[in-house]
């Protein structure tokens, strides 16, 4: 069963209904969702619960910014714990491969392709469909990949963040990483 976010509104009617009040809920839309999604990124930094109300938004690159930052998050945290490399590591890499996958769905949606929504993607993941959150999500991507010391795949997507993005129709190729 899909959770929905529920608004509800109280009625006042002293007759049909002795204790005066009736509740309605009626389900969030897409775009409720998405909204409630960006907040909890940028505002709240509840990572997990954003991934979730973009997931039930049908907003497949604030999923990929959500999740990707919450591993980021988790890596931060397991680097500062005695013996987690391998898992900050792990999540490392989770995270880039996520910035990149949000990077090329926002790229998709903006040139008209079946990637994901380019209209939202939430405030920390970097600005939904423009050129700046593509940008943004592939300097976190190679950020990432700087840590695990994979210098050439970090210098890889700061190249791809210099070539022609500024045009709607660039192709971001992946296929390195």
């Amino acid at each position: 069963m899909t959770p929905i976010m529920v608004n509800v509104s109280h009625l006042t009617s002293g007759v049909a209904n002795p204790e005066g009040r009736a509740r309605f809920a009626e389900a969030s839309t897409a775009e409720e969702w998405r909204a409630r999604g960006a907040s909890l990124l940028s505002t709240h930094r509840n990572f997990e619960a954003a991934a979730t109300c973009f997931r039930n938004a049908g907003d497949v690159a604030g999923w990929l910014s959500a999740t990707a930052e919450a591993r980021r998050a988790r890596a931060n945290a397991n680097a500062n714990a005695a013996g987690s490399a391998s898992a900050a590591a792990a999540d490392l890499d989770a995270a880039a491969r996520r910035y990149l996958m949000h990077a090329a769905a926002v790229t998709a949606s903006t040139d008209g392709g079946a990637g994901g929504n380019g209209g939202s993607g939430g405030g920390g993941g970097g600005g939904g469909g423009s050129v700046a959150g593509v940008s943004s999500a592939l300097v976190k991507a190679a950020h990432c990949l700087h840590r695990l010391r994979r210098y050439a795949d970090a210098a890889a997507a700061l190249q791809l963040v210099g070539r022609g993005l500024h045009s709607s129709t660039s192709q971001l190729n992946l296929s390195r990483f």
